[in-house]
């Protein structure tokens, strides 16, 4: 029965990923695999040690200009207006894990002035303590991700070669078509909003949230991992 049931999640698996057009590289790529594409991990206040918040961490990798414009060294090097929204989707205590009527789903979205090609670039969401305290949330109830990256405001097309980057395989494993992820993205559009501001980007999270990633425990070692310049909101 078991083989049986993972035969059928392959194939339905395999004609969304049919669906999907082949494409040449992309301008901006996620790293890593698996569930450690969203690392998503406890942080202790820094100022409270008896809250804890969750730390979400995606680094992406430039990896071509896609401005045909830029003419000088420097300005092939760095692309620019990158933006990258997470949709993080948990299921309600005790509930039908894929029913939509039970999902919590947070949404937030990073604008990065440019990124190097070459370099890896953290982006990292928070969520604050009283989120997991309202909906008494546990990890375990986290059901998928979606990840979208957009480039001078074109976004960047889920294809074969970058599937298991977007989404997680959770969420792959149910969508048969483009058009039924398109109207599951609709939808979870619109119940973002209900919780609009529970996941907070570096630039929005407090003082002293930030201050823990550029000068504390997360700050990053070396040039290996970049943290990047947000832009300001208009």
């Amino acid at each position: 029965m078991k083989a049986l049931k993972y035969l059928l999640c392959l194939s339905i698996v395999f004609a969304f990923v049919s669906s999907l057009s082949a494409q040449n590289k992309d301008p901006v790529e996620i790293y890593g695999s698996g569930k450690g594409i969203v690392d998503i991990k406890p942080l202790k206040d820094p100022v409270n040690n008896s809250k804890e918040w969750r730390r979400a961490e995606i680094i992406i990798k430039g990896i071509a200009n896609p401005d045909q414009t830029a003419s000088s060294p420097e300005e092939k090097s760095w692309i620019r207006d990158v933006s990258l929204e997470l949709t993080l989707v948990y299921t309600k205590p005790g509930a039908e894990k894929w029913n939509p009527k039970n999902w919590i789903v947070l949404k937030a979205k990073s604008d990065l002035v440019a990124i190097e090609k070459g370099k890896n670039t953290r982006v990292v969401f928070f969520m604050p303590p009283e989120i997991r305290d309202l909906y008494r949330l546990q990890d375990s109830q986290r059901l998928f991700y979606i990840i979208d990256l957009s480039v001078a405001g074109n976004s960047v097309k889920l294809t074969k070669q970058n599937l298991k980057k977007f989404i997680s395989n959770s969420l792959a494993s149910k969508i048969k078509n483009m058009d039924q992820y398109t109207k599951l993205k609709s939808d979870l559009a619109t119940a973002g909003s209900v919780n609009e501001g529970w996941l907070i980007p570096l630039p929005k999270a407090p003082f002293h949230i930030q201050n823990e990633e550029y000068f504390g425990k997360n700050k990053p070692s070396g040039n290996s991992i970049v943290i990047p310049s947000y832009k300001t909101e208009k």
